[in-house]
């Protein structure tokens, strides 16, 4: 009996040490795309079927500009509309990413805009659940999230010495700066 009563000792100590324990967030969800090849990414979030299709286009000067991605979430359809300087030209690699980057357990998305650039930047949207769709952001260099503190950070290099680096918070469905 005894050695009942320290085995349940030991497993309720275990579970209320493990309801303690923040969430584990899941990795990003990343789909490469090439100048030569453009799949269709698929994703799943909370239950909602999620594909991303890139609306590609030439030039005359054989460029490939990346003008929209068009997603499906569930039943719904959204055109999320592409910086206009985003472009693959032979060899580029880029991704479209699935990642909560405001904190609220959805996935928004994020796609790359500056493919062979020394600073890689990329168009985000969160999604709204309020609104049912996705909400741009902007074109920001690659976020590393901080959920502890509900931050984002960016490192840009300026030169061989120098970094510009920034610190992001959400109010809402917007983001902010915070010294």
């Amino acid at each position: 009996m005894r050695q009942v009563y320290i085995l349940l000792t030991i497993f309720l100590a275990a579970c209320s040490q493990a309801q303690n324990q923040p969430e584990q967030k899941a990795s990003p969800v990343v789909c490469a795309f090439e100048s030569e090849q453009i799949d269709t990414c698929h994703f799943e979030d909370g239950g909602d079927e999620i594909s991303a299709t890139l609306t590609t286009h030439l030039s005359n000067d054989d460029e490939l500009h990346i003008s929209a991605i068009n997603i499906s979430r569930g039943k719904r359809r959204q055109t999320l509309t592409v910086s206009p300087d985003a472009l693959l030209l032979p060899g580029d690699k880029g991704y479209i990413s699935f990642e909560d980057i405001n904190f609220d357990n959805k996935a928004d998305i994020a796609v790359t805009t500056s493919l062979g650039a020394a600073n890689l930047y990329l168009d985000y949207w969160i999604y709204s659940e309020e609104q049912k769709r996705y909400v741009k952001v902007g074109n920001y260099p690659v976020f590393k999230l901080h959920p502890d503190t509900q931050t984002l950070t960016t490192e840009v290099r300026l030169n061989a010495a120098q970094y510009d680096r920034k610190a992001y918070q959400w109010r809402g469905l917007e983001l902010v700066v915070v010294e």
